[in-house]
């Protein structure tokens, strides 16, 4: 990613608000995904909230991508990490050198780390307990394809522009405050542990399928690190975008490709 102008007054408002609506819209494509994955849930939401569903998610995405992205992209491009090619579309300025082919090698590298992933699942998916209820079966292709959307953007605006950042941030605050730029070891320990955080965050859809025992937590964490720890090294490096494709190719090879 080329070292963009560090300057305090670098703006970040229209970055923010695209990356916003770009989020918000991924999580509304999920939606269908949703109805298919946890159909009793969404019932319940539907038969006792007044507001319609497409409603709520507008709402509670719209607010943290809104002040989730500027404050991620505020602390985030002093430190180099950025969304450099939407920053050079939206502000008119000339696009990151090799950028076409730093987006190729994240498709290529999407895909194979979703390959490993599913992998992992096929060995170990038959050893974990029974379901409380039967895994989705035939799932509509095209339900899986828009719910890849919201793994390419959503989750990352959130795991890599928001959280992964903010732990350079306070790393960087607190062991290096004196050096101009945080040490390679600080971005490499917070990719990690955004991957970490990652994977976490797919424990509550696994726990309405799986009583959560160790070999379900360690299945989950295991199978969403294989990701996402990765793609956080690919945001240190070549920016939010190349995580984006990254992230999409490797949903598209777990939900798309091998849907059923």
């Amino acid at each position: 990613m080329s070292k963009p102008d560090r300057r305090h007054s670098t703006p970040h408002g229209r970055v923010a608000l695209v990356l916003t609506l770009a989020g918000v819209g991924s999580a509304l494509l999920l939606i269908p995904y949703l109805r298919e994955l946890m159909p009793v849930l969404l019932a319940q939401i539907d038969r006792e909230s007044p507001i319609p569903l497409p409603l709520i998610i507008v709402l509670q995405t719209g607010l943290y991508f809104t002040f989730g992205s500027w404050l991620g992209l505020r602390a985030g491009y002093a430190l180099g990490l950025d969304a450099p090619w939407l920053r050079a579309l939206v502000y008119r300025k000339a696009l990151p050198q090799g950028g076409c082919r730093s987006l190729g090698l994240s498709a290529l590298l999407g895909l194979g780390l979703g390959t490993l992933a599913l992998g992992f699942t096929t060995l170990v998916l038959p050893l974990l307990p029974y379901t409380s209820q039967p895994l989705p079966q035939g799932l509509p292709r095209w339900k899986c394809f828009l719910a890849s959307f919201y793994g390419g953007i959503g989750e990352e605006i959130f795991s890599r522009l928001i959280v992964m950042t903010l732990l350079v941030w306070v790393l960087a605050k607190v062991f290096s405050r004196a050096q101009a730029r945080a040490p390679s070891w600080v971005y490499a320990v917070s990719a990690m542990l955004a991957g970490a955080i990652f994977a976490a965050g797919h424990l509550g859809a696994a726990a309405q399928l799986w009583p959560l025992t160790p070999l379900v937590l360690v299945y989950v964490m295991v199978a969403n690190m294989i990701v996402g720890v990765p793609l956080g090294f690919v945001f240190w490096k070549r920016g939010l975008e190349a995580t984006m494709v990254a992230h999409f190719c490797a949903d598209m090879v777990l939900h798309v490709i091998a849907a059923n």
